[in-house]
């Protein structure tokens, strides 16, 4: 049946079904009864067989794909001939080769990701590598502000970076102290 037999015949189900029990059904002469009141459940009959042939088919998808992947793992294949074993080898072959198109892409979509992750780290460490160097700066403007209130000291009266990073003799420390 095709869909609009199976449709038809369904509404036409219905119709006999709710007459019969509604009791309108056709009465032939001299009954007091329906024809429908005689056997209610005779108009399911159809629907149960198409739907017992649809069951019967889909069971045998289900056999045919169950078999087919037991082909596709290996197992099962001492059955087939050559023609069979050949087309079960150009099916694995390009079921290899979706597998490793989709892996490449994925990786390739992975990779484009972490670039990009790179990238914004890369500019989040300038950014804060910017701050961080500002921060040095005012740390030290306000050490040089905070020496010069308490000892007077002004910049250009530094020593030079090359002698700081030498321990002061004692000599240097009084001259030092003498200046201010």
């Amino acid at each position: 049946m095709y869909a609009n037999e199976v449709d038809k015949f369904i509404i036409t189900m219905v119709a006999a079904w709710r007459g019969a029990l509604l009791g309108t059904g056709v009465k032939s002469a001299g009954q007091d009864k329906t024809t429908n009141d005689l056997d209610p459940w005779r108009i399911f009959y159809p629907v149960k067989q198409f739907w017992r042939c649809e069951i019967e088919e889909l069971r045998k998808t289900i056999n045919k794909t169950e078999a087919q992947l037991r082909h596709f793992i290996g197992e099962d294949i001492e059955l087939l001939g050559l023609k069979e074993l050949k087309q079960l080898e150009r099916q694995l072959k390009t079921g290899a080769e979706r597998i490793r198109s989709k892996k490449k892409r994925a990786i390739s979509e992975h990779v484009s990701l972490l670039k990009s992750k790179l990238s914004d780290l890369q500019k989040e460490n300038a950014r804060l590598q910017k701050r961080l160097e500002l921060k040095l700066l005012l740390l030290l403007f306000f050490i040089f502000f905070c020496l010069y209130l308490i000892f007077g000291v002004k910049l250009h009266e530094l020593p030079d970076a090359n002698v700081s990073s030498r321990i002061p003799e004692a000599n240097e420390c009084d001259a030092f102290h003498q200046r201010r």
